[in-house]
């Protein structure tokens, strides 16, 4: 299945390890869309409002980028396991939180690169 089929609130729920319905998915959804507010402010080029409103909402509504999308999948899911099921050992709570960092700062890399090369600049300025 394509990144761009993934229903998204799903994909995250596999990744933090909660499958099929759950009471808690409006929770979830609070923690996706905060992270995904984090990554507009960062200057990712969402086709609009970077909001799941809906447990039905897939990646392709957000963006059309399937390398972009794979990296954004996996932010995802760190950030929501950090926000809603926070491992009680310090360590792995470090460990996920920079990864998380590092996922995102990547994130921003991408688009910073995608853009300057679309726009047509060069090493001059």
């Amino acid at each position: 299945m394509s990144i761009l089929e993934k229903n998204v609130l799903e994909s995250v729920k596999n990744q933090i390890g909660i499958y099929g319905e759950a009471p808690f998915d409006q929770e979830l959804l609070t923690y996706i869309n905060m992270s995904l507010a984090t990554l507009a402010q960062i200057g990712v080029p969402f086709k609009a409002e970077p909001m799941v409103a809906v447990a039905s909402s897939t990646y392709s509504e957000m963006l059309d980028d399937e390398i972009l999308l794979g990296h954004i999948d996996a932010y995802l899911g760190l950030k929501t396991k950090l926000l809603f099921d926070p491992p009680p050992a310090s360590a792995v709570s470090n460990a996920l939180s920079e990864a998380a960092k590092e996922a995102e700062w990547r994130i921003m890399v991408e688009c910073d690169n995608r853009y300057y090369k679309s726009s047509g600049g060069d090493d001059d300025g």
